[in-house]
């Protein structure tokens, strides 16, 4: 973390720091200012020196306002660091005004002069993808691997925000006017590659603490079925003949806001 090594006033447009934030836009307290360029501008700073930075002060509607030294001096956007191969992007968003804010967007448009076709096998198009390899015959025995992750942060906040949405992973298409006749068509599509069986889920839901949530999943569509579920090779072993002869327990569930119970039979 870089720091000011001595007191600024609003108006003053040199800054100097302990060391170089490295990017173009950085904070201090509230202000946001924009580095222009290294160095004094009238002599050089030899090496040995605190670095200075050339800023325009008060960026982005923010107040010029001074500052003690030993204040942090915090990356801003478009804020890129690495470190062992990774790559960051942070942004620091003070007052509310944005309607759109997208860090990282990755898009592709489709306009062929015919029927665009493309081998199911191998083909694709995504505009951003994620993914991690374990290579043959290697082992991990301990963390996690994540192909892409999404995580909200919302510790000690308050959201209150009506019938919008707060995910750490979103999904959404849209249709309208189109014309959709075959395919596995969803905004979220999980989809295993030989995957070992008895242990792998299609999808697996994991709260880790013990607040009772309201439900595990919820929906709110029509549609005709709640569940439609077809077995790969036929079998179906989710679905038997027989059944106990009395419910031992019962699943809740609720439907259009009643609350209804699905009998379950013991296996035996």
């Amino acid at each position: 973390m870089s720091t000011i090594t001595d007191d600024i006033s609003r108006l003053k447009a040199q800054l100097p720091v302990d060391s170089d934030p490295g990017t173009a836009l950085v904070m201090i307290d509230a202000e946001l200012i924009h580095v222009r360029s290294r160095g004094s501008e009238t002599q050089a700073v030899p090496s040995s020196a605190p670095t200075t930075l050339l800023v325009d002060r008060g960026y982005g509607g923010t107040a010029a306002v001074a500052h003690l030294s030993g204040a942090s001096v915090t990356p801003a956007y478009p804020a890129v660091s690495g470190s062992a191969g990774d790559t960051r992007i942070a942004k620091i968003i003070t007052a509310a005004g944005a309607s759109v804010e997208r860090m990282v967007q990755g898009s592709i448009t489709i306009t062929p002069a015919s029927a665009f076709a493309m081998s199911p096998a191998t083909d694709s198009l995504a505009g951003v993808r994620g993914d991690v390899t374990l290579t043959s015959g290697k082992s991990i025995t301990a963390g996690f691997l994540f192909g892409t992750q999404g995580k909200a942060i919302l510790d000690g906040a308050t959201v209150a925000v009506g019938s919008g949405h707060v995910a750490g992973v979103y999904g959404q298409m849209s249709a309208a006017g189109a014309t959709l006749t075959s395919g596995h068509i969803a905004p979220i599509i999980s989809c295993g590659q030989s995957l070992p069986a008895g242990i792998a889920d299609m999808i697996y839901c994991e709260n880790n603490d013990v607040t009772k949530l309201h439900a595990i999943l919820e929906a709110v569509a029509n549609a005709d079925f709640v569940v439609d579920a077809t077995s790969e090779d036929g079998n179906s072993a989710y679905l038997v003949g027989t059944a106990g002869a009395s419910a031992s327990k019962y699943m809740r569930v609720k439907l259009s806001g009643t609350e209804y119970r699905i009998a379950l039979l013991a296996a035996s």
